[in-house]
């Protein structure tokens, strides 16, 4: 679950660097006589208006290393708890004759079943167009 959401972030978020701030590079008072403390550039991050000092960068990889084994497990896990609540059927096969939506959603009205994700070995083109339109059907090939 941890790698699942892990490898689902997106890592948009940015700020930016003393670089990247669009200051003068010019000194902005001299070095020594004036009693403050000494400034090289008013992008410093110890100023108001300068950069970080160490910035998030939409670069950052959030993903996670998820073992072949650990996934199939927790696959194996998920369908047979699903097959314990009785919520996964399983079908020879599935076709439809025209490629239209409203032949496959009575067809899955007619088994009773409205949220549906069919795993087939080859998917025909009517039955990938015909469930296009159903929000609640996902038609995959496994992997």
């Amino acid at each position: 679950v941890v790698a699942f959401q892990a490898n689902a972030r997106q890592g948009t978020r940015a700020q930016k660097d003393r670089e990247q701030v669009h200051h003068s590079t010019k000194k902005p008072f001299r070095q020594k006589g004036t009693g403050r403390a000494r400034a090289g550039m008013t992008s410093s991050p110890l100023w108001r208006g300068g950069g970080r000092i160490f910035p998030n960068m939409p670069d950052e990889n959030f993903s996670h290393k998820l073992n072949k084994k650990m996934y199939r497990a927790g696959m194996a896990a998920i369908l047979s708890q699903l097959a314990r609540e009785g919520r996964l059927a399983v079908v020879d096969s599935i076709s439809v004759e025209a490629p239209k939506t409203k032949l496959l959603a009575a067809k899955f009205k007619a088994m009773g079943l409205d949220s549906v994700m069919v795993i087939a070995d080859t998917v025909d083109d009517n039955l990938l167009l015909a469930s296009r339109n159903l929000a609640n059907v996902l038609v995959v090939e496994p992997r």
